[in-house]
């Protein structure tokens, strides 16, 4: 029971440090987003939207902040007729919201609205394959589904992230507690044994991070 008890604290302060860090740098790039806005860079502006959704947490009004302003630089520039600049930040934002899908998908209102205005955008380019060939309409229902087919949550690289963090985290766990004799002197097998478990989870949470 006292393992357990260590163990839940350990992951509890993990929790606790990723969670700040994450609110934490969402402002930053939300206040930085908003002064390159204000001075006009609207790219840079865009950028560092994008980046303060990435940073997203459950209930975090910084992420849910960024993805607002991001839809109203998208709707201006659709407003001013740039297609090709609506056609970017229109994008980014549906990147970056499905770049933090877990077991289920944020803000999918925006996403769908983000998949019509693409589809819309990229069947009226003239540029857009089979552009000659084929209707206005015929291209929208193709970029539609195209659209549609990526939006689900990606479960299982979230499985794969989770069971590499918590192995991680046993790895630590362990050699913080049992790494060590009485007299502060190293025990060898049992810290070798925690480190590989550990690198072996750090790996596992890896891969997840990539196929996430």
């Amino acid at each position: 029971m006292r393992i357990v008890f260590q163990i839940g604290l350990v992951v509890f302060g993990f929790a606790t440090v990723i969670g700040v860090r994450s609110l934490s740098s969402s402002r930053d790039d939300l206040l930085l987003a908003e002064s390159y806005e204000v001075a006009g860079d609207l790219e840079a502006a865009a950028l560092h939207y994008r980046r303060a959704i990435r940073w997203y947490l459950p209930g975090s009004p910084f992420a849910e902040k960024a993805v607002q302003r991001l839809v109203r630089l998208a709707r201006e520039a659709d407003r001013q007729e740039e297609r090709l600049r609506a056609l970017r930040l229109w994008r980014s934002l549906r990147a970056a919201i499905l770049s933090i899908r877990s077991t289920y998908l944020p803000f999918p209102k925006r996403v769908r609205l983000a998949n019509e205005r693409i589809a819309s955008l990229v069947a009226m380019s003239p540029e857009s394959a089979d552009a000659r060939s084929s209707s206005y309409d015929q291209r929208l229902q193709l970029q539609r589904r195209q659209l549609s087919e990526s939006i689900g949550p990606a479960a299982p690289a979230l499985c794969v992230l989770l069971a590499g963090f918590l192995l991680w985290l046993c790895g630590l766990s362990w050699f913080a507690m049992h790494g060590l004799d009485e007299s502060g002197r190293l025990k060898w097998r049992l810290a070798v044994r925690s480190v590989l478990v550990s690198l072996f989870g750090f790996t596992i949470f890896a891969v997840g991070m990539i196929l996430a």
